[in-house]
């Protein structure tokens, strides 16, 4: 089995790291984070110690949160390192950033043992679905977009999703916004997750400006729209997500970093548009964004 797990190396702890925290963080000392890269792979007696791969996952999590790897960050590290080393094998986690914060708290306090790890990692986890388990994904239009924006700078706005007021500064650039998360590279899909497809949405059109007003606020609120038609709701911070927004709109942050580093758990999702529930959803994301799109609206 050990063959055929993708563990990470040290330098991707480093850079993983680096996304979850903000910063490239220092080590106490480099041989903790070697360690904990070498964690999982340890063998006893000819056997491996950490046979199964959650038995690994916890043992990655155990080395970087109780080991206190980093001077600083080090709890928001190992959640991210460890949500990587699963997704790398195949393995969505489902917990939400409080539960990730609690339950390390109690790994890097030492009141959690290794098969306690084992078992709230399992119970957090699911598989993520094969290509042909994966439904094609919903889409945004270029209407519903439209919407989302009227909400945010329209006032009262009186149009519905399917009305679909074109009151845009450039239509073709909001077309192509709207495209950029189907779009695909040598016969490759260009944006294969749905992290990715969010994030190539909010950058589009917060880099492109197809609005007169609004447009960061309008590419956030359609990107946390996409995730949650698709079954995805974000656990963020707004504080750390305003700074990460603004450095993907002004170009100091590329897609893969902001996609590696948004924060996930699974929703129900919506895969049939449905206008009234569509637009109950995107006022449910207004309303609990509030303080975020506050902030962008100065920006």
């Amino acid at each position: 089995m050990s063959d055929e797990i993708q563990y990470l190396t040290p330098m991707e702890i480093y850079e993983i790291a680096a996304q979850a925290i903000g910063y490239t963080p220092d080590a106490r000392d480099p041989h903790l984070v070697r360690a904990a890269a070498a964690r999982p792979t340890l063998r006893a007696f000819g056997a491996e110690a950490y046979p199964t791969l959650m038995e690994k996952a916890a043992a990655l999590l155990h080395a970087l949160a109780a080991h206190h790897v980093f001077w600083d960050g080090n709890k928001r590290a190992a959640s991210s390192v460890t949500r990587r080393f699963l997704e790398k094998n195949g393995i969505l986690s489902t917990w939400t950033a409080d539960e990730i914060y609690r339950f390390v708290l109690e790994v890097a306090q030492n009141h959690v043992d290794l098969p306690q790890i084992v078992s709230w990692l399992t119970e957090h986890s699911r598989p993520v679905p094969t290509d042909d388990e994966a439904a094609v994904p919903r889409y945004l239009t270029v209407d519903e977009v439209i919407y989302i924006n009227e909400q945010l700078v329209g006032g009262k706005g009186i149009h519905t999703i399917v009305e679909g007021k074109r009151a845009v500064r450039d239509m073709g650039l909001l077309e192509a916004s709207v495209a950029r998360p189907m779009q695909s590279a040598f016969g490759e899909d260009a944006f294969p997750g749905l992290c990715e497809k969010a994030t190539a949405l909010l950058h589009a059109i917060a880099r492109n400006h197809p609005f007169a007003d609004g447009n960061k606020r309008t590419a956030t609120v359609a990107g946390l729209f996409f995730l949650s038609v698709n079954g995805l709701r974000v656990t963020w911070i707004q504080d750390e997500a305003l700074a990460r927004i603004v450095d993907l709109a002004e170009g100091r942050q590329d897609i893969p970093a902001f996609a590696s580093w948004l924060p996930v758990e699974t929703a129900p999702p919506s895969p049939e548009p449905d206008a009234a529930h569509d637009m109950l959803s995107i006022a449910k994301i207004l309303s609990e964004q509030q303080s975020l799109l506050d902030e962008l609206a100065l920006r």
